[in-house]
């Protein structure tokens, strides 16, 4: 996983965060004021972010490009997808509100 500073986002990046719920209302030149407080992160396919039950770092993740899955352990049912995101989509706003560990595993399905 690479995770740096955004010297500059492109504008694919800037439309991705105008487009998911959270910001769909905000002002865009607000939303250029929070550009700064964003990190890229880059998986590869098949690469996890988070797992369930780490320690919630409290970030807050917008797929830009690919597609990931998040699921939680089903026990021996194996793995039990809860939502398969796109571009666009934002995740892990719960650890906003809750600093528990992290309810699902986060993992890049394609390159994203």
């Amino acid at each position: 996983m690479t995770v740096s500073p955004p010297a500059s986002w492109p504008q694919d990046e800037h439309a991705a965060l105008l487009r998911t719920g959270l910001l769909q209302n905000i002002a865009e030149a607000d939303v250029a004021a929070l550009l700064p407080s964003f990190q890229r992160v880059t998986l590869r396919r098949d690469q996890e972010l988070f797992h369930q039950d780490d320690v919630d770092d409290g970030a807050v993740y917008v797929v830009v490009e690919g597609r990931v899955a998040l699921s939680r352990d089903g026990g021996p049912a194996g793995s039990l997808l809860q939502a398969l995101l796109s571009p666009g989509d934002l995740f892990g706003e719960l650890s906003a509100f809750d600093p528990g560990p992290r309810t699902t595993t986060g993992k890049a399905l394609v390159p994203s």
